[in-house]
């Protein structure tokens, strides 16, 4: 079992983020240089989150084994070791950097389709003369800035930003290998309950059955483990531990469970605050990303800076109304 902050992986979504404004920063230059009849240079996204990809897993697995060891112990019961699973974590590790080149080769992709949008927009634009070169080229660098780079999510159904598919990609993936773990071990001890984690901004949908012991059917039949929108699931921060009947006790109690949907964080829910603190974050990046695609071709920012003043202000008003902590690496681009 993992606690719901293992799951942020701050650095990861930094990463990609920054690779995101990065190209725009690229395509914005570059279209500058096919304006004035001068070469391209290639768009390149080479992310390095190897050593990153590798503490997360480590990490994850180590943490997840000595919760469920606590179990184990309490019932007398043989140990299970984190070297005996050493090639379930290689082979994650493998199969997630794969994963991350993959992600990174359809950026490509996405960045020269949006880029030859761009471009023949920024031809029309320039060539109506409607507004002066200047003002139509920082126009259309804006609507491809609030564009950005996406990539189709499958689970999703729809596009998302590719620092945001790299984050979901990881944490289910992270997931997903501990829960096996979780789950060989149980089997390895003919364990049949498990007892799922909980916390205070749970998605209304999980809330049903966080914090509550389940046998391995349920899980599936209940809890929805393995599909998409259910426990492991596509970005789910709950995960699971064996529960032993007679030696085990309930981490959490029905009052507190309720406690947890009924808490408020100033005048949100506690699910409602993790939102909006996202949406504020969103929004901060969003400008910080269209200034340096401007700056990228010497354009007047003066309103972008406007607006990223603005939405920082919201965000350390929301931060003080609600005592969260800001999340730093969540606000770079």
């Amino acid at each position: 079992m993992l606690k719901p902050d293992f799951y942020n992986f701050d650095e990861i979504e930094s990463v990609f983020s920054e690779l995101h404004t990065d190209l725009l920063c690229d395509m914005s230059s570059n279209i500058v240089r096919e304006l004035n009849n001068e070469p391209e240079s290639d768009l390149e996204a080479a992310v390095n989150v190897t050593t990153a990809v590798k503490k997360v897993y480590r990490e994850a697995v180590a943490e997840s084994v000595k919760n469920d060891n606590e179990n184990y112990k309490e019932a007398s019961l043989p140990i299970i070791k984190t070297t005996d699973y050493a090639g379930a974590v290689k082979q994650g590790i493998t199969e997630q950097l794969k994963s991350f080149e993959r992600l990174t080769g359809r950026a490509i992709e996405s960045a020269r389709e949006l880029y030859n949008r761009t471009l023949n927009k920024a031809y029309s634009a320039v060539k109506s003369g409607s507004t002066s070169y200047t003002q139509a080229l920082a126009d259309v660098i804006r609507t491809m800035t609030a564009e950005g780079v996406t990539v189709y999510n499958t689970p999703s159904g729809r596009n998302i930003p590719i620092e945001a598919h790299a984050l979901m990609s990881i944490r289910t993936r992270v997931n997903k290998l501990c829960g096996e773990i979780t789950m060989q071990g149980a089997q390895e001890h003919n364990i049949t309950h498990f007892e799922t984690s909980a916390h205070v901004n749970s998605r209304e949908s999980h809330r049903v059955w966080q914090g509550r012991v389940w046998t391995k059917q349920e899980l599936y039949s209940v809890c929805g483990y393995e599909e998409p929108g259910g426990l492991l699931g596509c970005n789910c921060r709950h995960s699971f531990t064996p529960y032993i009947i007679g030696v085990s006790t309930p981490r959490w109690t029905p009052e507190q469970l309720q406690e947890y949907d009924k808490t408020m964080v100033g005048k949100y829910t506690a699910y409602e605050a993790s939102q909006e603190q996202r949406r504020l974050e969103r929004q901060i990046r969003k400008w910080k990303r269209r200034i340096a695609t401007l700056k990228a071709i010497d354009a007047d920012t003066t309103r972008e800076r406007e607006k990223l003043k603005y939405w920082n202000k919201q965000h350390n008003i929301f931060i003080e109304e609600t005592g969260l902590k800001p999340q730093q690496f969540r606000l770079m681009v």
